[in-house]
């Protein structure tokens, strides 16, 4: 996986984001961190990122922002979002707007590192090839259910 590489917004559980970007390291994947959201567009025109990995705070749209900002500018850039708990709304919400993996930060780095590897690999083939994540995954049925929310 030479050249892939992983932009992580640190506004967080900062031990498990270090922890995932150990584990990508050693693995082989470049990890740039940043500090805030809003830096993420600029590295992204800036750098060939191939995956973005936010954690969702409660109450605060960070995560959603994000999402419709590269939405906006990049659609190609899958988006792994963590959370301390699942909230049902807002994992539709955030699937719907463009996410490409939502996880709760119980699940562990293992798995979030893997599926953060899972998604720079899937970005590296031609966009909307890998529909069967991010905002519909071109079901029409998921299509109206996020039109409806």
């Amino acid at each position: 996986m030479a050249g892939t590489r992983v932009v992580a917004v640190t506004q967080g559980p900062s031990g498990l984001i270090r922890e995932v970007a150990s584990l990508l390291q050693r693995q082989g994947l470049d990890y740039v961190e940043v500090d805030s959201a809003d830096q993420v567009p600029a590295v992204l025109r800036a750098d060939n990122a191939n995956a973005v990995l936010i954690y969702s705070a409660p109450g605060k749209r960070t995560a959603r922002a994000l999402i419709e900002a590269l939405r906006a500018n990049r659609d190609d850039v899958p988006v792994i979002v963590l959370v301390d708990r699942t909230d049902m709304d807002e994992f539709h919400e955030l699937m719907c707007a463009g996410a490409y993996d939502y996880f709760e930060i119980g699940e562990g780095a293992q798995v979030v590192a893997a599926a953060l590897r899972w998604a720079a690999h899937a970005s590296a083939v031609p966009p909307r090839s890998f529909s069967t994540h991010g905002p519909t995954g071109g079901d029409p049925r998921q299509t109206a259910a996020c039109a409806a929310l």
